[in-house]
C-alpha cells in the first residue's frame, strides 16, 4: 500500500503511523509512505518526521529531500533522496521507474494493477530500467516492455506469465 501525508503541525497532537513493527512521528510535513513485501520507505518533503521501530536501534529524523528505505527482512535502513516524481506521482496517474532491476519493474506493475506477475526467464530479471508511464492499461505497459526486452507474455484473468 501506498498513502501520501500532508499534516499541520500540532505539538500537543503529534501525528503517528504505524506500519510493519515502524512508527513514523510527524512533526508538522508533507510525505509518502510506501508498503510492500520486502520495503517500508518513507519519502520526507517538507517538515520533519522521526522513524522509530522494534528493529531500529535508534530513532531516525528525516530532512526535506530525504528518504528512508527499511528492509523488513535484514531490518536495514539505507537514507538516500528522494524524488518526488517517482515517490509521489502514483497520486496523478504515474508508474515511475528510476534505474530498477526488471524484476522490481515488475513487481511495481504487479502491484499497480492487482495482478500476479511470474518471470519465467530470470536471466532478464536484473535488467535495469529506467521510465514512466501515465494512466496507461496493464496491456499498455506490457506491450511496451516486451517491445524494449524482447520477451513474450501470456495474460490470463489475474495472471500474467512473462517469457522469453
Amino acid at each position: 500500500g501506498e498513502a501520501y501525508f500532508d499534516v499541520a503541525k500540532d505539538a500537543r497532537h503529534p501525528f503517528r503511523v504505524s506500519v510493519g513493527g515502524t512508527r513514523i512521528e510527524v512533526l508538522g510535513t508533507t510525505f509518502n509512505v510506501r508498503v510492500d513485501d520486502k520495503d517500508i520507505e518513507t519519502a520526507l518533503f517538507t517538515g520533519s518526521v522521526r522513524l522509530t521501530g522494534d528493529h531500529l536501534p535508534q530513532p531516525i529524523t528525516l530532512t526535506p529531500g530525504r528518504k528512508s528505505i527499511y528492509d523488513r527482512t535484514t531490518h536495514a535502513v539505507a537514507i538516500t533522496d528522494n524524488d518526488p516524481r517517482a515517490d509521489t506521482g502514483w497520486k496523478d496517474g504515474y508508474l515511475v521507474f528510476n534505474s530498477l532491476p526488471l524484476c522490481d519493474v515488475l513487481r511495481k506493475v504487479q502491484d499497480w494493477y492487482g495482478v500476479d506477475i511470474r518471470l519465467a526467464d530470470q536471466r532478464l530479471a536484473g535488467d535495469l530500467l529506467t521510465g514512466s508511464f501515465h494512466n496507461e492499461t496493464l496491456e499498455s505497459v506490457m506491450q511496451s516492455l516486451s517491445l524494449q526486452y524482447g520477451f513474450k507474455y501470456t495474460v490470463r484473468k489475474n495472471h500474467v506469465v512473462v517469457i522469453r
